[in-house]
């Protein structure tokens, strides 16, 4: 099982498709981008809290809701 830790501290169990979204939302993807299919996870993945939503110019972009990288001791 694979886990995400998002904004909030928080681990979630994520499934193999929703991981390689992940990655590739790294570098915001663009929602027209998606097939059908990738769409649908996204937006299980943004009610989740693993991605967040957000438009400009009238599109639509994925970014993952994680923690920035802080260098932990």
């Amino acid at each position: 099982m694979r886990y995400f830790e998002i904004a909030g501290g928080l681990r979630v169990d994520i499934s193999e498709e929703e991981r390689d979204l992940l990655v590739l939302a790294n570098d915001d993807v663009l929602e027209e981008d998606l097939d059908e299919r990738g769409r649908e996870v996204a937006f299980r993945m943004v009610s989740k809290g693993l991605l967040i939503r957000h438009e400009d110019e009238d599109k639509a972009y994925y970014t993952p809701n994680g923690l920035q990288d802080i260098g932990r001791f």
